[in-house]
């Protein structure tokens, strides 16, 4: 801002601004006083410089069949892609290249061809990509190799770039101490001879100076290194673990678990159900890894439950992950009342199976009670994105599972439209009676007592089938006492 007497108000004004960034200029001018009078009190301020954001990274990803690979996979080759490029996505990379390689044997150095590491090294150098081999597991003299003939910066395979996800996903201390316990899990199966450089055999020394011995390899301190980190981790781990049980067991209400396939919506289905945004909602893999827990009302029953979303399975899930995640998987998997959502959109695909099959096997991993998988609710969500076709396979598939007695219950809902949440919450709350972790309204209102006081405080008290009392309604304070405090404080 410029302000000048009137006296001196100038006839001519020339103001510049120059960026260094672009050496650009910008003038304005002002010919004659009295035009220039009134306009002169006035901000001139220079353009905001645009920052430059930084570019998207590429990753060429290349699905890889396997020899011998059945039928079923070849079918659903695509799909795999797809996931697999999403995963890529999820870690922030662009995908400018995707392609399919069924293989006819596998290259124990490179694990695929000569041939095609020189066509890849041509694409990576075009598009300064990185490359992602979706395969379970590559070893550490493959992704060296590969990383050196191919010229790029990084060869990543399944396993590291789920890794990569939980570790940018993780929030809470658990989630990253169960990260990090698999990333060092994860390194120590790729520490072998002449798979990194660094890794040489150091030779000791003596206090004299002269060399002594050939000293421990750096392979090995290294080997050493992450078995004592792993041995910290596990500890904090049981530490955190126990607070958890702790807190489960003060618990007054029946568990009611969300599990399924990633990037199914659970969390949006968990947000729904709670009318709450708890739970960052994106349409991409892992996006919760962090259990989260929140109150659910049952009108049917008149009473909570609490409803926990915890994260999502994969095809393929890594040894290492199962095994740190375990502890919060068997929570998840001991709650009173599982939910398993689908993707009903993929219903009538191979997928639909593959899913399926993938959350069964990591539930059978983990221990899960045969009455558990007994009570278990299908919650088939996303059916607002199917077509008409799909929505005749569908009923075609419910009326033949009907006729089957050890078939789950299905519920079809929409966490977008709302669609099938009432049918949902009413049937929550029948497993839950069903199951005796909650009472019919009706029997509860008759076993309701008087309000009692106990402690300056007033409960409402229930009982329950062996006539314990529990406490279950909200603190009110005793108002002569706090009228009394008060005017002592006064």
């Amino acid at each position: 801002m410029i302000k000048l007497p009137a006296s001196l108000l100038p006839s001519t004004f020339m103001f510049a601004a120059a960026s260094m960034a672009s050496a650009q200029l910008w003038s304005w001018q002002r010919a004659t006083k009295p035009v220039f009078g009134d306009n002169f009190h006035r901000n001139y301020s220079i353009p905001p410089k645009k920052v430059p954001s930084a570019p998207v990274p590429n990753c060429i990803v290349l699905h890889i069949t396997p020899p011998r690979s059945t039928l079923e996979d070849r079918l659903q080759e695509e799909d795999f892609l797809d996931e697999a490029c999403a995963l890529a996505q999820t870690l922030g990379y662009a995908v400018p290249v995707r392609e399919i390689l069924r293989l006819r044997a596998i290259h124990p150095k490179t694990f695929i061809g000569k041939g095609k590491v020189v066509e890849l090294r041509g694409l990576l150098r075009a598009t300064d990509a990185i490359l992602f081999i979706n395969t379970p597991r590559l070893t550490a003299l493959q992704q060296r190799n590969l990383k050196e003939l191919c010229q790029t910066t990084d060869v990543k395979d399944r396993i590291s770039v789920i890794l990569d996800i939980f570790g940018q996903r993780a929030r809470t201390m658990e989630a990253k101490l169960q990260v990090e316990l698999a990333q060092c899990k994860y390194a120590l199966s790729h520490l072998v001879r002449g798979a990194s450089a660094g890794y040489e055999q150091q030779r000791g020394a003596s206090g004299t100076g002269f060399m002594a011995g050939r000293g421990e390899k750096a392979l090995e301190l290294r080997r050493r290194q992450l078995r004592g980190q792993s041995k910290v981790l596990q500890h904090k781990l049981k530490t955190v673990e126990k607070r958890r049980m702790e807190q489960r067991k003060h618990r007054r209400q029946p568990i009611v678990s969300l599990l399924g396939y990633t990037n199914v919506g659970k969390s949006s289905l968990l947000n729904a159900l709670t009318h709450s945004h708890a739970v960052s909602v994106e349409d991409r893999p892992f996006e919760t890894l962090d259990t989260t827990t929140r109150a659910l009302y049952l009108p049917s029953v008149d009473a909570s439950a609490l409803l926990t979303d915890t994260v999502g399975f994969i095809r393929q899930l890594p040894l290492e992950l199962v095994a740190s995640f375990r502890a919060t998987l068997e929570e998840a998997v001991s709650a009173d009342l599982l939910l398993h959502v689908r993707d009903a959109s993929t219903l009538g695909t191979p997928l639909f199976a593959e899913q399926y099959a993938s959350v069964d096997k990591i539930l059978r991993d983990v221990g899960t009670p045969e009455h558990l998988k007994h009570s278990m609710v299908e919650v088939w969500n996303k059916v607002d994105l199917l077509t008409n076709k799909q929505r005749d396979e569908m009923a075609r598939v419910l009326a033949g599972a009907k006729r089957e007695a050890s078939s789950p219950d299905v519920v079809l809902v929409s966490a977008q439209t709302k669609e099938g949440m009432r049918e949902l919450v009413r049937m929550i709350g029948d497993r839950l009676v069903e199951g005796g972790f909650l009472q019919p309204a009706e029997t509860r209102g008759a076993d309701k007592k008087s309000s009692c006081e106990k402690d300056g405080k007033k409960h409402m008290c229930y009982s329950d089938e062996e006539g314990k009392q529990e406490a279950l309604s909200s603190r009110t304070e005793n108002m002569s006492n706090k009228k009394a405090v008060n005017e002592v404080n006064v």
